[in-house]
């Protein structure tokens, strides 16, 4: 689990810095956008759930939960996995995304960095400025200056990874195959984002909803919409968890 941590953390700034050497950048803002543009973004719940996840699955494979009922409340005992595994998505994805921010917004600029060429796109760097306004979603934060932007999508981008860390232990706990179980979110996000794609309106995928990049700037409602339903999912998911725990077949 410590090396995905690590992969999580670092993965996203690495690859923008590689990924955009030799390319001409208006400003900060798209080399930020292309380091939350990495793979990452594309396995996003898939790597969540394997970092938050990884230690419900394994007591759910050795049957450990059935000495755990004897002991403690279960009901209890899954609050406090749902809690750890939604802290440590948060944790580990806000702070990824916050680290990613610094290095494009702060870091880059001090050490200077040759691709930033807003003369290439025909504006000056005033202008690019007032263009990242009105370039992708929330980037319009960033006309209450940089750290506004960078602390309220480092939050958002958290979030978005303890929803999916939610819905993952709720699947351990209602799906007897615990590889589908872990693989669910995945799909959901996957699936969820190319209905939406073929139906045309690609800016209401669950993706674009986390990592709101490559499109045009959309309103903050756009994200919050798709969002808001996977919440919905998740809390109905663990209302039925809670309420039925004592007759779910996984638990027995």
């Amino acid at each position: 689990m410590a090396i995905l941590i690590i992969v999580a953390l670092m993965v996203p700034t690495l690859s923008g810095v590689n990924g955009t050497v030799g390319v001409a950048l208006r400003d900060w803002l798209d080399l930020f956008s292309a380091m939350m543009s990495s793979p990452i973004a594309l396995i996003f719940p898939l790597l969540v759930v394997f970092i938050a996840s990884s230690r419900l699955y394994q007591e759910m494979g050795n049957r450990y939960i059935v000495a755990v009922r004897v002991r403690v409340s279960i009901r209890r005992y899954l609050g406090s996995k749902l809690l750890v595994a939604s802290l440590l998505a948060f944790v580990t994805f806000g702070l990824s995304t916050f680290l990613a921010f610094v290095v494009a917004f702060y870091v880059c600029p001090a050490i200077g960095n040759p691709s930033v060429q807003p003369e290439l796109y025909g504006m000056t760097p005033a202008q690019a400025a007032t263009d990242s306004l009105t370039r992708v979603t929330f980037s319009s934060l960033l006309g209450h200056g940089p750290w506004t932007y960078g602390a309220f999508y480092s939050v958002w981008v958290g979030f978005s990874a303890a929803l999916y860390a939610a819905f993952g232990t709720a699947c351990l706990v209602l799906v007897s195959s615990r590889v589908f179980a872990l693989a669910i979110p995945f799909l959901g996000y996957f699936v969820q984002t190319m209905g939406a794609a073929l139906l045309g309106t690609p800016q209401y995928g669950l993706l674009y909803a986390a990592f709101p990049f490559g499109l045009i700037q959309s309103s903050a409602w756009v994200a919050i919409v798709p969002t808001a339903i996977l919440a919905a999912v998740v809390v109905a998911l663990w209302v039925h968890v809670l309420v039925y725990v004592r007759r779910l077949e996984t638990l027995q």
